[in-house]
Formats: C-alpha cells, sequence, structure tokens
C-alpha cells in the first residue's frame, strides 16, 4: 500500500499536490477565523507569496496561538478559502460575483501576481463592452496597483466610445452611473485610448452623465452643483478643441471656464 502511495505521489503535478495539501491541512501551523469560521493554513506557503502575510505569521505582533482573525465586511469566509486556495496552486477560476474580493484581497495582502491572474482572467472569459466600465471602476478604487483599469479603458474607447457612462447591475435591467472618480480619469485617459471619438463627442458623453449624476445626487439639475461636478474634470479638455456649439451651451449655462476666455473661443 506504501508503495502505491509513494507513486501517486511521484506522479502528480504540483498544482495537484499543493491543492491536496490545503485541502487535507496536513502540517497546517495557522488559523484564520473568518467571520466566526476556522481555516487552518500553512504560515511559510502564504509569507513565501505576500510580504503582508510573511510580517502578520512570522512578525513580532504575531498571536503566540497563532490564530488571525479576519473580520473584514468586503469578504466572506468563501471568498478568503478560494482566495488562499490559489495561493497554494496558481490555479485560478472565478465566476463574476467573486471579482471584487478576489481583487480587494489580492490588493490588501499585496499579492500582484495574484491581482495580475485576476485580470488575464477577466479580460479573457469575462470582460465585455457592457461591463467594461464596471471593471474599470474595480480597477481605479479597487486594484490601482493592477493593468485593470487601462485594459477596461482600452475596450471602452476603441469599441463603444460613444455609449453612455453607465454599467449594468447584476439584475441585468437596472444601470448604475459610473463614479466621479472614473469620470476624472476616463477624460484624462481619453487623450490615449479615445481613437474613435472627437474631444467633443467625449466632452457631450461626460456632460451627459454630470447631469445625470446631479439629478441622481439633487433630485435636479443645478448650475452650481454641476459647476462643480465638472471641476475635476475640466482640466483635461482642451475648450480650443470644442464645438461653438457646446461652448454656447453646455460651457456657458455651466460656467465651466471664464467669462473672458469663452468669449474670445466665441468670437474667433
Amino acid at each position: 500500500m506504501a508503495s502505491n502511495n509513494n507513486e501517486n505521489q511521484e506522479s502528480i503535478s504540483i498544482t495537484t499536490a499543493m491543492n491536496s495539501i490545503f485541502t487535507s491541512k496536513s502540517g497546517a501551523d495557522c488559523t484564520f477565523v473568518i467571520h466566526g469560521k476556522e481555516l487552518q493554513a500553512h504560515k511559510n506557503i502564504l509569507a513565501a507569496r505576500s510580504h503582508v502575510f510573511e510580517a502578520m505569521l512570522h512578525g513580532p505582533m504575531a498571536p503566540a496561538n497563532q490564530k488571525h482573525l479576519i473580520q473584514d465586511p468586503e469578504i466572506t469566509y468563501e471568498d478568503f478559502e478560494a482566495f488562499l486556495r490559489v495561493l497554494y496552486t496558481d490555479a485560478l477560476w472565478m465566476t463574476p460575483s467573486m471579482v471584487k474580493a478576489f481583487l480587494h484581497l489580492g490588493n490588501f495582502y499585496a499579492v500582484q501576481y495574484f491581482l495580475e491572474q485576476c485580470v488575464k482572467f477577466i479580460q479573457d472569459f469575462l470582460l465585455d463592452p457592457y461591463n467594461c466600465l464596471e471593471y474599470a471602476t474595480m480597477g481605479l478604487l479597487i486594484a490601482p496597483t493592477s493593468t485593470l483599469l487601462k485594459i477596461c479603458m482600452r475596450q471602452y474607447f476603441h469599441s463603444h466610445p460613444y455609449n453612455e457612462l453607465v454599467y449594468r447591475l447584476p439584475d441585468g435591467y437596472s444601470k448604475n452611473l459610473i463614479c466621479p472618480a472614473l469620470a476624472t480619469e476616463m477624460s484624462h485617459q481619453h487623450e490615449t485610448f479615445g481613437n474613435n471619438s472627437t474631444k467633443d463627442a467625449f466632452f457631450k458623453k461626460i456632460s451627459e452623465w454630470a447631469e445625470s449624476y446631479c439629478i441622481q445626487q439633487y433630485q435636479q439639475i443645478i448650475p452650481e452643483k454641476m459647476k462643480k461636478i465638472m471641476e475635476p474634470i475640466m482640466p483635461h479638455f482642451d475648450a480650443k478643441l470644442l464645438l461653438p456649439i457646446t461652448l454656447a451651451t453646455t460651457i456657458k449655462q455651466y460656467k465651466l471656464i471664464r467669462v473672458d476666455e469663452l468669449n474670445d473661443l466665441l468670437a474667433d
């Protein structure tokens, strides 16, 4: 029997062997308590994958009993377990519902290789023109050290640069406006990726988003609020590249540039 076991061990891949170690918990020497539920693991394996885990498990503040309390509201026990399994095996698979938690965990524990594997998986299996702004938001706010934002910007500008700046919610029908931070970043990135849309056309799209966002926040379009929403965005647009009709309407109505500058542009 021992001989058969040895033969089996010698013929399996490293991925299979590491998955077996993670599943069996053989030799486990630390325990994570995630929202009250325990998960055993191996210190050296995790420390080898992340300097955050190394400090947590081997640093001077490590608890003597090696029980580590995880109360992160952004994740579930299942998310953390799946994350550790990938760190053991490098075998990544995720559903759309897992992406946000995986990116959060990869960023929090500073596992850059894991983050880029997540990005590759999203790009290969999940990303499309209709969800790219949702993933762009995650790339900007949750995993800023990854290349996800750049990939999503390229997807948006090269496929549907005139689409409204929203993404669909999980119910498949409701839509969510992009956040101001992403609107600002897209205005900045337009110069790099916006080959299929002019500055004026994209400015119109941004101003329509700002009006919708203003209504969402204040129940109506208020010129003073519009000016405030557009304030961090305007430095990314050269008013000289906007059409006269845009200058005479949106720019003038919301006082987005100085009056003397506007008059000079309209007079040219």
